[in-house]
């Protein structure tokens, strides 16, 4: 594994030194997090620390611009202090989170997009595979259809910048600089017609986790999606995943989300339910690390919630709540309140300042689970 990891560094140097002399342009970001974490009884606060240095390029490789290659490297560092106990760890983090090859053209009534490198991927109900991933993504889009393929590797990505679910199962004390995530080969296609009852949108999508390692176990989803808008005030969001682990057991994840449209915001109610461990089904688990809640408790139920967005000029706000209700062995319980608030200004067209409040209050047996955090942050391009 090693070999191909310097295999595929030195060819990706060999060609950004062989690009042609087209237009060039760079940026960079400098940012900062800062979090501070309290548990249940504000007894044990802890914080998290980190800065970073992003620095991207892109040029064409065509005089049209049809075809572009861009790139983006970055380094930061993680920090983690635990008062109470007076302990720390410090990671240092670099990557290469964008080496992507781009291509757009006319192809009979549509457009064919072609993307090969590394860059990001999203599956289209946002719940299975969203993450940074180094592979092939061709989509064809026309009027009425959407149709999208893409297949890729995990193996040579950063764990320690990419948050996969199982990268615990291949993390190590010394985690340090960049260490491989989980090996996975995903192919998924995904087919939506756009133009249901003119429109609206439905769409189905297959996606399949071939393991490389015996650490992993085969993954297949398949998901129906539909969305579309409410008259002229507002619009909605629908899916159904069904999992599938070694085509054994099953999982299940259903949500839907009413957004209602209002002066500079709107207003979002939402449902999501995903399934837990019985003798027949399994916790309902993705292969990007996707939070739901902040219950650590949470292992599958339903999850209703109500949240605001407000934007206008340089300010973007929002409010979400959430209820935690948790099913297990035929048991349903309500653990408590999930609450969250985001609050983005962008101060200057290259200076953007951010905070956000989490909080999780259980109830009853969930009450020790509570957990309360702040996080500032800001970024500065260049």
């Amino acid at each position: 594994m090693k070999k191909t990891k310097k295999t595929f560094i030195a060819l990706s140097l060999l060609f950004s030194f062989s690009l042609p002399s087209f237009a060039l342009s760079w940026s960079g970001v400098i940012d900062n997090t800062t979090k501070f974490t309290e548990n249940h009884d504000f007894s044990e606060p802890g914080l998290e620390q980190s800065n970073g240095v992003y620095l991207s390029l892109r040029t064409p490789l065509s005089k049209k611009g049809s075809l572009v290659f861009d790139a983006e490297a970055l380094y930061k560092y993680n920090l983690k202090c635990a008062f109470k106990t007076n302990t720390s760890s410090f990671k240092n983090i670099v990557d290469c989170d964008l080496f992507r090859l781009s291509g757009l053209w006319k192809l009979g009534n549509g457009t064919l997009n072609f993307n090969a490198g590394r860059f990001f991927v999203n599956d289209s109900n946002g719940i299975v595979y969203n993450q940074i991933s180094d592979g092939l993504l061709l989509s064809y889009a026309a009027r009425k259809i959407d149709l999208k393929f893409y297949a890729g590797y995990t193996g040579l990505l950063n764990r320690m910048n990419v948050s996969m679910t199982e990268n615990a199962l291949v993390s190590e004390e010394n985690d340090n600089f960049y260490r491989l995530c989980p090996q996975y080969i995903p192919v998924s296609i995904d087919f939506s017609y756009k133009t249901l009852f003119n429109k609206h949108i439905l769409g189905i999508q297959g996606e399949a986790f071939f393991p490389l390692s015996e650490k992993l176990t085969q993954k297949t989803y398949g998901s129906l999606y539909l969305k579309g808008p409410v008259a002229n005030f507002g619009s909605y969001d629908a899916s159904f995943t069904l999992g599938v682990v070694k085509f054994e057991k099953i999982m299940l994840d259903a949500k839907a989300d009413f957004n209602y449209f209002v002066s500079n915001g709107m207003i979002t109610a939402g449902l999501e339910y995903l399934s837990s461990a019985s003798d027949s089904m399994l916790a309902f688990t993705s292969i990007t690390s996707r939070t739901v809640t902040n219950d650590s408790l949470f292992a599958g139920g339903i999850i209703p919630k109500v949240a605001y967005m407000y934007a206008k000029g340089k300010l973007y706000a929002s409010v979400t709540g959430k209820g935690i209700i948790a099913m297990s062995d035929n048991n349903t319980k309500f653990h408590g309140i999930d609450a969250s608030g985001t609050v983005v200004i962008n101060v200057f067209s290259d200076l953007q300042i951010s905070g956000i409040l989490d909080a999780f209050i259980g109830f009853d047996e969930a009450k020790n689970a509570s957990n309360y955090a702040a996080t500032l942050k800001a970024a500065l391009q260049f």
